[in-house]
């Protein structure tokens, strides 16, 4: 055989093993872009929804805890069985809207939450969705209470709640961010 072929065969070879090579480095750095892009939109796809549904839930926690103040402080006079309700009613749609986009974590709190709150309303007197309402000797006690603790347990669990949403809207970590993608300019 003449060098000059077998020069030519090894040549050939030695490039079809390189553009194999590059292929597949190409597409493998394409598969781990698309799966880092993928793991990006999953953990920020809800993110919106989310913000609107906490602010809701704070803000509906926060309502029905103001209306249990103004229940203890003036012995429920001011406050109407229909306003606690549509409260507790809002409450509850939110708690099924945590079930869909929120971790376990933030659920299971806002379960909680409204747990506590229909406890409290008990408690005081006023009947729930759920439960009727506890007696007179019961609302006056717990009204007292209310008055000088300003519901303790509610607040705990507030404060919980809290701290577990913003982490549920925290930014991922580093670590599942795709470090071989180039850093944006500045």
């Amino acid at each position: 055989m003449n060098a000059a072929v077998i020069t030519g065969l090894v040549g050939a070879l030695v490039g079809a093993g390189v553009s194999v090579f590059t292929t597949w480095l190409t597409q493998r750095s394409q598969l781990q872009r698309e799966l880092a892009q993928r793991r990006f939109g999953e953990l920020t796809r809800w993110t919106s929804e989310k913000r609107v549904m906490f602010r809701d839930i704070h803000v509906a926690t926060n309502d029905w805890s103001h209306l249990l103040r103004v229940v203890a402080r003036n012995g429920g006079h001011s406050v109407s069985d229909e306003e606690l309700r549509e409260v507790e009613r809002r409450l509850h749609g939110l708690v099924y809207d945590a079930t869909l986009l929120c971790s376990k974590r933030v659920y299971d709190l806002v379960d909680d939450a409204e747990k506590e709150l229909q406890r409290l309303t008990v408690s005081l007197g006023r009947a729930t969705q759920y439960d009727s309402a506890g007696s007179p000797e019961q609302a006056k006690l717990m009204a007292e209470k209310a008055v000088a603790e300003d519901f303790p347990e509610l607040r705990e669990i507030r404060l919980r709640l809290m701290k577990a949403m913003r982490a549920e809207l925290a930014p991922p970590p580093v670590d599942d961010v795709d470090r071989s993608a180039p850093a944006p300019r500045q």
